[in-house]
Order: C-alpha cells, then structure tokens, then sequence
C-alpha cells in the first residue's frame, strides 16, 4: 500500500518518495507536530535517507513528533536544539559512528537525560559501554511494532498508544 504526497490517515501525514521524487518531510513533519505539541517528539538519525523516511512515518502513524539528522555531528546538534523525548540512533555511520554520538550525548548535561535507542545491523560490533549506556539496544531489521513498544515505554506517560480512540476518531 502506498500513500500519495500528504495523504492523511488518523492525525499522521506520511512521507513517502513519490516516483522516485522526495517529499519534503521537513515541512510536514513540522506541520505535524505543530497540530499536537503534547505527544512526545523522537529524533532519528540514521545516515539512510530510506531508513529515516520509514522511521518517521511510522513513528507519525503511531502518534509521536518525528524530526531527524542525517548523520552524527548534526543529530548532536540536533539533540541539543530539539530537546526529544527520545533519540533512536543507528550505529553505523560515516563521520562519527554511534558509540561516539551517544558518548558525545551522555557527556553533555542538556542530553544526558534523554532516553536513547540504539539500533544496529552489526550487534557484535557495539562494545559493552554503549550498549549500557543505551535506554534500548535493538538489532536490525528492527520489527517497528518493537520500536514503537520500547519508544512508549520511554516516552512521557502521554504516550501515543494509549489514544488509539484519537487516531480511529479523526
């Protein structure tokens, strides 16, 4: 099934490549989390556009802001800007891989507090001090019914799952 450009299902507005053509998901993102300011904002960042477009959409699906970063310097800068309520991290990225963006981000007083996910294709490369530091460790492929269940757990009691009644109404 595939959703057009701004196609709506419940509160969430998917972002999907249209033809080969990307969709602006910064706009609607923001849109998005300006209709409900009280459901809980999630960075993710991930170096694959594809995995990041995904991510988003079901995250919007199920009820959470959605915003991201391309790779580790900028999703750092990001963390400090935004201030989510949760950080979903790949680990494996050029420029500074995720071991190095979580140290970077439990170092610094204004990010240490949020809760990060980390999720990986290489398990066996994430040392024993990432993976403690992490709130959840999760291996790719990652089931997203997995992803949102730990997100809610961490996530303010706010949390996008229990309004299922908000998305089946609108």
């Amino acid at each position: 099934m595939q959703f057009g450009k701004g196609a709506r299902s419940g509160q969430a507005i998917f972002q999907l490549r249209d033809h080969g053509q990307t969709v602006a998901s910064r706009i609607n993102r923001s849109y998005v989390r300006r209709r409900d300011a009280r459901k809980p904002v999630v960075l993710v960042i991930d170096d694959c556009a594809e995995a990041r477009d995904l991510y988003c959409a079901y995250l919007e699906f199920h009820g959470f802001g959605a915003e991201t970063a391309e790779d580790g310097p900028s999703g750092i800068a990001s963390a400090v800007a935004l201030g989510p309520d949760a950080i979903v991290l790949d680990f494996s990225m050029p420029r500074m891989d995720g071991a190095e963006v979580l140290r970077r981000l439990k170092a610094d007083a204004r990010t240490r507090s949020i809760p990060v996910v980390m999720v990986t294709a290489v398990p066996e490369l994430v040392d024993r001090e990432a993976r403690g530091a992490c709130a959840a460790f999760l291996e790719k492929p990652c089931e997203p019914d997995r992803l949102i269940e730990t997100l809610d757990e961490l996530t303010p009691s706010e949390s996008p799952l229990g309004r299922e009644s908000d998305r089946s109404e609108a």
